[in-house]
């Protein structure tokens, strides 16, 4: 569940997913927690039956997500271009610096706010 998650949260559609133990079973639990949505992880398959159920039957509570989900979109690091595109310039940038310093390769953490180059 990677671009076709990232989809359905751009276009407003809450997701429900069950939660595995591999990167690729973990996606859709970091889009939803990135995205605010955190309750819509299940750890276990009868957690996923239960909540699938109980949104179906409470169709106010889901309305209630669908809200938080649309005003998220605009407030949460998920969807913010901007900062994304400051990010990865900010690590080019790094990753360039230790380059040209013959550094050679190892990790480096991303501030928040990164200023400077």
């Amino acid at each position: 569940a990677a671009t076709t998650a990232l989809d359905a949260l751009w276009a407003g559609l809450p997701l429900l997913t069950l939660q595995g133990d591999d990167y690729f079973s973990r996606v859709a639990s970091s889009l939803l927690t990135a995205i605010g949505l955190e309750e819509m992880i299940c750890v276990s398959v009868e957690d996923y039956i239960e909540r699938a159920i109980s949104l179906a039957q409470h169709p106010k509570e889901l309305r209630t997500i669908c809200g938080r989900l649309r005003r998220n979109r605009n407030s949460k690091a998920l969807f913010d271009r901007p900062r994304f595109i400051k990010h990865l310039e900010w690590a080019y940038s790094k990753m360039w610096q230790m380059h040209e310093a013959s550094e050679g390769l190892r990790g480096f953490d991303v501030p928040a706010h990164p200023l400077s180059r």
